[in-house]
């Protein structure tokens, strides 16, 4: 295992099922959080740094209730 980022690394995140990962060119990830059965408590998606610190995160459930994939457009 070179890498790993867990529940316990961000527990405000509610760490469900990871359903994408897309490394992003600044060596950040980009992870999709499908909160199945945890609809409206933590994040959908959030970019992480190889030093475990969250960039951003999107977690707008009035507007989205469910996520399954999300991808970054760069250029």
């Amino acid at each position: 295992m070179v890498w790993e980022f867990g529940p316990k690394d961000a527990p405000e995140l509610n760490l469900t099922w990871i359903s994408s990962i897309q490394l992003l060119k600044n060596g950040n990830i980009v992870i999709g959080n499908f909160l199945r059965g945890q609809e409206g408590r933590g994040a959908h998606a959030f970019e992480v740094t190889r030093d475990k610190q969250v960039v951003w995160k999107f977690a707008d459930h009035g507007l989205v209730t469910s996520l399954t994939t999300i991808r970054v457009l760069e250029d």
